[in-house]
Parts: C-alpha cells; sequence; structure tokens
C-alpha cells in the first residue's frame, strides 16, 4: 500500500489500525515492530510509519522509549515510568523493611 495523495490521513489510519489488530492478535507483545520493518510492508516513508506511531500513540495503544523504539501499551495497564532508584523504595516503604 502506498500514500496516494489526497488520502493521507485514511491510510495513517488503516496502517495504525492493521498495528493495532497485530498487537492485539498477540498478548506477550511487548513493543511495536521498528520503523524499518513497517516501511516496506505498507510502502511507506519513514515519516509516514512515525506518524502512524503518533496515531497509535493519541489511542492510548503505544508510547516511545528512550533509542526511538515504541512501546505497547494495553488497556488497563500502564507502565512505572519512574526512576529505576525509586521503584525499590516504595516496596520497603510498603512492606516497613
Amino acid at each position: 500500500m502506498s500514500v496516494a495523495a489526497g488520502e493521507p490521513a485514511r491510510t495513517l489510519q488503516k496502517i495504525a489500525d492493521a498495528l493495532k489488530a497485530q498487537i492485539d492478535a498477540d498478548p506477550k507483545a511487548v513493543e511495536l515492530s521498528a520503523v524499518a520493518e513497517i516501511m516496506p510492508d505498507h510502502g511507506v516513508s519513514r515519516g509516514v510509519v512515525l506518524r502512524v506511531f503518533a496515531v497509535l500513540q493519541r489511542a492510548g495503544a503505544a508510547e516511545p522509549v528512550p533509542g526511538g523504539r515504541w512501546r505497547v501499551l494495553r488497556e488497563g495497564q500502564r507502565p512505572d515510568r519512574r526512576p529505576l532508584a525509586e521503584r525499590p523504595t516504595d516496596v520497603f516503604m510498603d512492606d516497613d523493611l
């Protein structure tokens, strides 16, 4: 599929829907495929794939992570974004350690 003039929003949504279907089909998926893998699958440029990722982010299905990758977000699950050093502190405080 290539991006036709006058149809960019529809193309973005089609690709986003296809990626969302892949996410839903694999409950163990924790990150989206790399941009370089998605580009040839859908016949689009890097910029288009990044815009598709933004569509998924607005839908609450994915979020960017350091290193240029995108994490899958599942309904009802939100990752703990605090620095790693702060997380064990909560465990110690909660368990009176």
